[in-house]
């Protein structure tokens, strides 16, 4: 009997070691569905005087054909979804649970991509840890499955965008990086990179115009029930200005320097085209153009937006904070600047949901910004500098040799 429990026990280790992988992603899949569950169930601020106020109105105004309306402040492509929860689901607690669980199906298509990606380029113990890395990352926890928000959405498209942009699919980086444009404004922080390469990679400006293309044709329920083009493309530029603030919740440099809007509104959406300029002409000059470079300009160029920009609120970072996570996995490097930017992201996130404020928002903005500027100092005078001695992977004609 004693031998039997003992080689039982010997089967069950010999079979946790062999399957180790499969059991740890299986654990993280039911904890990260668990947690969810649990979130699913708060009713953040945004979602009860907005989302949940806007379905009311949109069944107010006849369902389906209130997408000839100017209802909510987000474009027409998640608008257009709201308005099909809103038609099928009636209690609001109901469509809060599809809102959520639409943000959430992203959250675990990119854990899905990363993990692909990851088990390609480095090895399947990374993969798993990167699939586990973006599941119960908390800050993309609080944002789709608490808050019920849908900046995952974006960043999804902004990764796939880059992933095509490196494999030199131009077609499918335009196309990807317009449809995270159709459901978010902040798809734009990316779009200094795309330019880059079109300059590096030298391929047509023409497939620029694909932009605007997934916008239109997602919004194109709302032009058959009557809403104006021309009102449908105006939405983002009535977005730049609808927060009349210097500060809205991200711990960037405004939280440090306060200033009246109307004096530095513009100012400061100069000075971010001047540092992200400065930053692609140095990247240009160096002519060390790996992959691996390129990623880290993705997670500078964006970084540099949310921090210097007016009206940014703390959800505008998500696709660097998740590039930055990538970037780390891939190449190992930079833990502790990215631990430390995760960190400065919940100090606000918390302050937000729940009304807490670890601390003086101020010591997290110069924490963020000192990080800022350390990576900065690190990838244009360092990396790239250190990449300028001996055999380099640099592009060729559009390829690395």
């Amino acid at each position: 009997m004693k031998k039997r429990l003992t080689d039982a026990n010997s089967l069950l280790i010999d079979f946790i070691i062999q399957n180790m992988d499969k059991l740890y992603i299986g654990a993280i899949l039911l904890l990260s569905v668990l947690i969810r569950y649990k979130f699913f169930r708060f009713e953040s601020p945004d979602m009860h005087w907005y989302l949940l106020d806007w379905m009311r109105e949109i069944m107010d105004n006849g369902g389906l054909a209130s997408l000839r309306e100017p209802i909510g402040n987000y474009n027409v492509p998640y608008m257009t979804v709201l308005t099909i929860i809103a038609a099928f689901w009636r209690a609001d607690a109901d469509r809060m649970l599809m809102v959520k669980l639409f943000s959430t199906f992203f959250d675990y298509f990119l854990a899905v991509l990363v993990w692909l990606v990851l088990r390609k380029y480095r090895d399947d113990r990374t993969a798993a840890l990167g699939a586990a890395a973006i599941l119960m990352n908390p800050i993309i926890l609080l944002n789709s499955a608490f808050w019920g928000q849908c900046d995952i959405i974006y960043v999804t498209f902004v990764i796939l965008s880059l992933l095509f942009c490196i494999k030199e699919k131009w077609f499918l980086t335009f196309l990807c990086f317009g449809i995270g444009f159709a459901f978010k404004l902040q798809t734009v922080f990316f779009l200094p990179v795309l330019v880059l390469c079109w300059v590096i990679k030298r391929f047509h400006f023409l497939y620029f115009l694909l932009i605007p293309i997934p916008n239109l044709i997602l919004s194109l329920p709302a032009v058959f029930m009557g809403r104006p083009v021309t009102e449908i493309l105006g939405i983002y530029f009535e977005q730049t200005t609808a927060y009349p603030e210097m500060v809205k919740n991200y711990p960037g440099v405004h939280f440090i320097f306060r200033g009246d809007y109307k004096d530095l509104y513009w100012a400061s959406i100069l000075f971010t085209v001047f540092v992200i300029g400065s930053g692609m002409f140095y990247y240009l000059k160096s002519r060390i153009y790996s992959n691996k470079n390129l990623m880290a300009f993705s997670v500078w160029c964006i970084w540099s937006c949310v921090l210097f920009l007016p009206a940014m609120h703390e959800r505008y970072g998500l696709a660097m904070e998740v590039l930055f996570l990538l970037y780390v996995l891939l190449y190992k490097k930079d833990f502790a600047v990215c631990a430390g930017v995760y960190f400065c992201i919940l100090c606000v996130y918390s302050s937000y949901l729940f009304q807490v404020e670890p601390w003086n928002k101020i010591y997290t903005s110069v924490i963020n910004l000192f990080l800022y500027l350390y990576f900065t100092w690190k990838f244009f005078r360092t990396d790239l500098r250190a990449q300028g001695v001996g055999p380099q992977k640099t592009l060729t004609n559009g390829r690395e040799a």
